[in-house]
């Protein structure tokens, strides 16, 4: 190959999806019933079973291959392969009435098909997935001494999606978003709604960066405690219902205040913590974003963090879109801005793969954003079009379209603060919450947040 000259793009993987078996399910004349499984990634449907009769003696054999084809030509797909999983639906296939012209179906359960393996290298990774039921299904609330319902699944692909020197190039991060503590006393106004969002900047390759937003979090008042074990959210779910937004066997992390990074771990924040935390009203995410950074998107990474040490996180909320939009309101809006600004150095240090902790929540400021990230211009305008349209439409990808990807560097700064984010709104309530993010991060207003890394 000539110098300077592009090594040439990969022909697309074909990665085939089999749906072998499924066992003790449960329809509305109890455990001998016909089903069919639907198989889903995002909002394109990848096949269906044919229809089996499962007994209680024997499993429904389907044996159905379905396939997803991945392409190279754009990191962000195998950056999607991370976060989103393949969705199986299984369905109860009723017998068809007298003068009907198609039989009549019921939607018994859902479980979700992590893709993560494939981008670690493995080629035909193995499942025994449990089915969760669904609201007002057959299967919702199924005894404890009964066995559950499962589904056996396979992946197959013919060559690893990643060879071993672009895994030993690569980077594959998670950023879990865990809560915003101590909001505003005025996020509590009866009969509003609101979406509340976190949000930061990733680089997809070397020149361009892509916003990841956070958009489901949920106010809860104090006095709903939180439960212990808390699983991780997929981070777009698709059309997947009640436990099946959770990724399997991936809970929060629980760490010590002293093991923590962030800026709330000396003993003098104690009580400060253990009040938001335990009394006072939040935001919750718990939602994990997996996120694939090629070569030379992880040394972008690493440069930027070696160059300023803090990643800014943007917290916001967001009125809910109307049904009767006019013109003038198509442009979206948001109150409350805030900034988190998290000390991502130690990823660089040798050993270190993860972080973890409660940040301070700042009144967004332009000029002080520049001063500590070097970056321009606040993501906020972008941020409410994708979290809008990750609500309402959540089996979308998040990135912008070819040619539609907004450069996050090139607006000016603006002098001032926020006007979004007034100064008597965070000294008590904002801006000394603790978010709890996990590279993994924690914060004050306590925001919590983990990141994962493999630097």
């Amino acid at each position: 190959m000539a110098d300077g000259e592009l090594p040439p793009i990969r022909s697309p993987e074909q990665v085939t999806v089999t749906v072998r078996r499924a066992r003790n399910l449960r329809g509305l004349r109890g455990d001998s019933l016909v089903s069919q499984i639907k198989v889903e990634f995002g909002d394109k449907v990848l096949g269906e079973t044919p229809k089996v009769e499962c007994m209680p003696d024997s499993p429904a054999e389907y044996n159905h291959n379905s396939t997803l084809t991945v392409t190279f030509e754009d990191p962000a797909f195998l950056d999607e392969l991370g976060y989103k999983p393949i969705l199986l639906t299984i369905i109860e296939v009723l017998p068809k009435e007298k003068k009907a012209k198609e039989e009549k179906t019921l939607n018994l359960g859902q479980c979700t098909v992590d893709l993560m393996p494939l981008l670690r290298g493995e080629v035909n990774p193995k499942y025994t997935l449990q089915v969760h039921g669904l609201p007002s299904s057959p299967m919702e609330n199924i005894p404890a001494e009964v066995p559950k319902p499962e589904v056996d699944v396979e992946l197959k692909v013919n060559e690893a999606i990643l060879s071993e020197s672009q895994l030993s190039e690569c980077n594959l991060m998670t950023i879990t978003t865990e809560s915003l503590f101590s909001p505003p006393d005025s996020w509590q106004m009866p009969g509003s709604q609101y979406i509340y969002t976190a949000s930061l900047p990733l680089p997809i390759t070397s020149e361009k960066e892509n916003v990841v937003v956070f958009p489901s979090g949920q106010l809860k008042p104090g006095i709903e405690k939180e439960v212990p074990n808390k699983q991780k959210k997929w981070f777009i779910p698709g059309s997947a219902q009640g436990n099946a937004i959770y990724i399997p066997d991936s809970y929060v992390s629980s760490d010590t205040y002293e093991e923590e990074a962030g800026d709330f771990r000396s003993k003098d924040d104690r009580e400060h913590r253990i009040v938001a935390e335990q009394d006072k009203n939040r935001v919750t995410w718990n939602t994990e974003r997996r996120s694939y950074l090629d070569s030379s998107a992880t040394k972008s990474f690493q440069d930027k963090i070696a160059k300023t040490r803090y990643w800014p996180m943007e917290v916001m909320r967001v009125p809910l879109p109307s049904g009767n939009k006019t013109k003038k309101d198509d442009d979206g809006s948001f109150s409350y801005h805030g900034v988190v600004y998290i000390n991502m150095a130690p990823l660089l240090y040798p050993g270190v793969k993860r972080i973890r902790g409660a940040y301070r929540v700042y009144a967004y400021d332009e000029r002080e954003v520049f001063e500590k990230t070097k970056r321009k211009g606040a993501l906020a305008d972008e941020v409410v079009k994708i979290a809008s349209g990750m609500l309402f439409r959540n089996t979308q990808s998040p990135f912008a379209k070819k040619g539609a990807d907004k450069a996050v560097d090139k607006k000016e700064p603006k002098k001032g603060a926020s006007a979004m984010l007034k100064p008597s709104d965070t000294n008590s309530q904002v801006e000394d919450a603790p978010v709890n993010v996990e590279v993994n991060i924690p914060v004050w207003r306590v925001f919590t947040l983990e990141f994962s890394s493999y630097m």
